[in-house]
């Protein structure tokens, strides 16, 4: 074996072994625990608690659910496979549409999704204001990336109010996140029957409905990072430059719309220079330079055209160093959670080397007391990760509970995501195992990697699921953050779908053997 090769092989194994560990955490944390979003009076409007479940009555639950899972997939194989999968897509659009119609949730003006959507509909007015008179874009300058594609649809459709046109919008985002889901699980595995289960896990996921409501950059993130990661495998795989181009592309997008795009972008650097090393060409390497070059360059000239039609210069982002020391801070949701530290450093009368002192101390003081405290800083982590980690519903349902509603059924939508009802309870409860089962077949999924060690496409997803946990573990948390994350392992619990169906099936025929 090449020494090249043995190199790739070696990088494979530990990035799996540290994959199988993280997720083995969340997935036995998540059959003890839940995270439980509690919309409250503080400062957030939110607070988020971990619940002990019992440990055997959520494996027996979850296992009930994989194995029903399973009988819906024998029958959509029955009833077409992929072709039955386009029309329970075409249905899945036409549900979240009059879920939508049916919510009609306006977020809170102070709320990161209702100022940029204000602002943009500001913008498409031909009014600044907000970046003249605001502080938000000097400490976010990177959202006026989103901002853009909000005010060309407050430009081109005028009369419509746009927090329900980008809802709208969403639902087709949603649908074709689903799609190139199917495309990716297609070309990585190659198999129909996990291409159809892949779909199937969106459907069943329902958190991918939900979050249509909200207007962010994360669904045209998570759109560009499928993207990214199919037309690198295909380059990959048929060695074509056109699907390297088309990959720097999507993932320079991605990057326009939300900087959180840099874990999957970094993701697919490792595996670009992975592959350099194995086939001892350069050119992978300079797709993934291009994708970031390209996706910086984009985003500042953004920041630049705004900057010009307002007649302002935008002072610097808040500080990496800001976000590192607030993930290491509790906050009135949850530890590591969101506590405005960073935006009382921005806003405070300090010169740059002053703020930049104090975060330095704040982080040395912080530093020393996880030393003199190690438990309680084991338990400040713990705490973060699985309140971000195990809330089965990413923020979603807590959302729906506290934004005001102007839709035509807003006593159904209180019943279900805001009231203490039967209905209620029963959809956090099937959230709750399905997510459980999701990082079950994750870990299931990625023994298809360990077997095509050497094979970097199978790399992409498991290291985009490291980076994402390490990345969130360092800097904020916050459950709506793992919903990419989930999304990025549906292939992965798709090809462990396929891998315990055909175990089972196995099984079945040795037993009838014997008999």
């Amino acid at each position: 074996m090449k020494r090249s090769t043995r190199f790739v092989r070696l990088c494979h194994v530990a990035a799996l072994i540290l994959f199988f560990c993280m997720m083995g955490i969340l997935a036995l944390g998540a059959l003890e625990l839940t995270a439980v979003n509690v919309p409250t009076d503080n400062s957030m409007s939110q607070h988020v608690i971990l619940i002990k479940d019992e440990l055997f009555k959520g494996i027996v639950m979850t296992a009930a659910l994989g194995l029903a899972v399973m009988a819906v997939h024998f029958l959509a194989e029955r009833l077409g496979g992929i072709r039955f999968s386009a029309v329970l897509g075409v249905l899945w659009i036409a549900a979240a549409l009059v879920f939508i119609w049916a919510a009609g949730l306006r977020p809170s003006k102070y709320a990161d999704s209702g100022t940029m959507l204000y602002a943009s509909s500001l913008f498409a007015r031909g009014d600044y204001s907000m970046l003249q008179t605001h502080d938000y874009f000097d400490m976010y300058a990177y959202q006026l990336g989103f901002c853009l594609p909000l005010e060309i649809l407050a430009r081109l459709f005028p009369h419509a109010r746009l927090n329900m046109l980008c809802q709208y919008v969403n639902v087709f985002l949603g649908a074709a996140i689903m799609g190139m889901t199917a495309a990716l699980t297609q070309a990585l595995y190659g198999d129909r029957r996990t291409t159809t289960a892949s779909v199937l896990l969106y459907i069943l996921f329902l958190v991918p409905m939900f979050f249509c409501v909200f207007v962010y950059g994360a669904l045209p993130m998570i759109l560009f990072c499928m993207c990214g990661f199919f037309f690198f495998v295909r380059y990959v795989q048929t060695k074509e430059n056109k699907f390297g181009f088309l990959y720097a592309v999507c993932i320079a997008a991605g990057l326009v719309v939300k900087p959180n795009t840099a874990v999957p972008a970094a993701a697919l650097v490792i595996c670009s220079v992975l592959y350099a090393i194995q086939t001892k060409k350069m050119k992978p390497v300079l797709f993934s330079g291009l994708s970031i070059a390209l996706g910086v360059c984009c985003l500042q000239a953004i920041i630049g055209f705004y900057e010009m039609r307002a007649g302002v210069s935008l002072r610097e982002d808040v500080s990496m160093a800001s976000r590192f020391v607030m993930g290491m801070q509790d906050s009135e949701i949850a530890a590591g959670w969101y506590n405005g530290y960073t935006a009382v450093i921005f806003r405070a009368d300090w010169t740059e080397e002053e703020a930049k002192a104090h975060v330095m101390a704040d982080m040395a003081e912080r530093f020393r007391w996880m030393r003199e405290n190690p438990g309680q800083a084991l338990q400040f982590y713990r705490e973060k990760v699985f309140t971000q980690w195990l809330e089965p519903g990413c923020d979603m349902m807590w959302m729906n509970a506290i934004s005001e509603k102007s839709g035509r059924f807003n006593g159904l939508m209180y019943s279900i995501f805001r009231d203490r009802t039967p209905m209620s309870v029963a959809l956090y409860n099937y959230l709750n195992l399905f997510q459980q089962m999701l990082y079950v077949l994750t870990i299931v999924g990625g023994i298809g990697a360990w077997k095509h060690r050497g094979d970097v496409t199978m790399l992409i997803l498991p290291v985009t699921v490291i980076g994402g946990i390490l990345y969130h573990l360092l800097f904020e948390a916050k459950a709506q953050y793992a919903y990419p994350y989930m999304v990025y392992m549906l292939p992965l619990a798709a090809q462990g779908l396929s891998i315990v169906e055909e175990a089972m099936r196995k099984t079945g025929k040795k037993i009838l053997k014997k008999q």
